[in-house]
């Protein structure tokens, strides 16, 4: 029983003492570039430093639902993610309004020297690193051991919440539940780090590109939105259903090979 309390609360804990630490330096007057760079940079390392020790929480075969490569699938279902919840956001955005992103948008971004290249590299690798090692490593991998459902739709929704935008709401689900899925379909968490820089680089350039007027149509997107939502819940059962670890509720101290599988 302690061992299951610990389990889950432990992760919370973490979640909470990543963002005190950052609002921590906030209040000491630390640009929100500059104090998001530390707090996520020291709790990727704390992060990476607790999982040398812990199971790897789901080893799939490496094999999408369909029978294709999870390399190819996931790049492939990256798109669809970053596309509709890119559609999903801006819809959103025009039509509700929401002061949360605006000012979250101008901290990060009406920035210049190299506040702008501390904000490039944040965006593209810090908190990609940071939030994977985080959300899918402690808290999806925690998670795991106490239910496996829970821990997919848990962690993910919890990785929505983080972004704390309305805006953001959406892509950021879809986008927490395919880190999920790629790491459980490869046993690897480096796989979703790099699907995650990859969604992140794709927001950084191709953000204001211009798309056809029937995609923003709420019963195009959102049809298309809950259809990639039931995809990856398929995905993640296919995973779990291969698993070649079988990780049980006990199974507590092995040590995990992070490394890349296919």
């Amino acid at each position: 029983m302690r061992r299951k309390l610990f389990y889950l609360l432990m992760p919370v804990v973490a979640v909470v003492a990543y963002l005190l630490l950052g609002s921590v330096f906030l209040r000491c007057g630390l640009n929100p570039v500059v104090s998001t760079l530390i707090a996520d940079g020291t709790m990727a390392l704390l992060a990476f430093l607790y999982l040398r020790r812990q199971p790897v929480p789901v080893q799939g075969d490496g094999r999408s639902v369909f029978g294709a490569s999870a390399k190819s699938v996931l790049w492939a279902g990256l798109v669809a993610v970053w596309l509709f919840g890119q559609i999903t956001a801006a819809w959103v955005l025009a039509t509700f309004g929401d002061a949360a992103f605006a000012n979250y948008d101008s901290k990060l971004h009406d920035v210049t020297g190299w506040l702008a290249v501390g904000s490039l590299f944040l965006t593209l690798f810090v908190a990609p690193l940071c939030e994977e090692l985080l959300v899918r490593g402690v808290v999806f991998g925690s998670w795991r051991k106490l239910n496996p459902w829970f821990a997919f739709l848990g962690s993910s929704l919890l990785f929505a919440v983080l972004h704390g935008t309305m805006t953001h709401f959406v892509p950021t689900l879809l986008c927490g539940m395919l880190m999920a899925v790629a790491f459980s379909m490869t046993g690897s968490i480096w796989r979703s780090v790099a699907l995650h820089i990859g969604y992140n680089l794709g927001a950084a350039v191709l953000g204001s590109m211009s798309l056809p007027d029937v995609l923003f149509t709420p019963g195009v997107f959102i049809l298309i939105d809950v259809a990639i939502f039931v995809w990856l819940c398929f995905e993640y059962r296919h995973a779990l259903e291969t698993d070649t670890g079988k990780l049980s509720p006990d199974a507590m101290e092995e040590v995990p090979d992070h490394g890349e599988t296919e």
